[in-house]
């Protein structure tokens, strides 16, 4: 974490309504996974890194970014088309297996630690 990412502006709407229908279509839990109930590491559950803008161009856009820790999405559906489009669902909180970061801000995602 911690470093400087170049960003692609634009919108990418084929690509990501594919991704995010992949997403929920590899849920195969009965019942099927919601915001609400939902089986550990269901595909719907998205980590998503959270980023804070470093540097925006002459139109007042980001072009560079920081990831500053990630988070956890529960993708609900894909809706629209074209630059219409949106990705729905809602962040949650999430514990994963992994080596956390105490001195990251709290995001809703984290991880355990043994202690004595």
């Amino acid at each position: 974490m911690g470093d400087i990412i170049s960003i692609e502006s634009g919108n990418m709407s084929g690509p990501t309504k594919n991704g995010v229908e992949y997403r929920i279509n590899m849920c195969k839990h009965t019942p099927s996974c919601s915001y609400y109930q939902y089986h550990k590491g269901c595909p719907r559950i998205l980590l998503v890194p959270v980023v804070h803008i470093e540097q925006v161009n002459w139109g007042e856009h980001p072009c560079t970014v920081k990831v500053v820790g990630f988070a956890a999405f529960f993708t609900e559906e894909y809706a629209g088309q074209g630059i219409e489009n949106k990705v729905k669902g809602k962040f949650m909180r999430y514990v994963i297996s992994a080596k956390g970061d105490e001195n990251v801000s709290d995001s809703g995602l984290y991880t355990a630690k043994l202690c004595d």
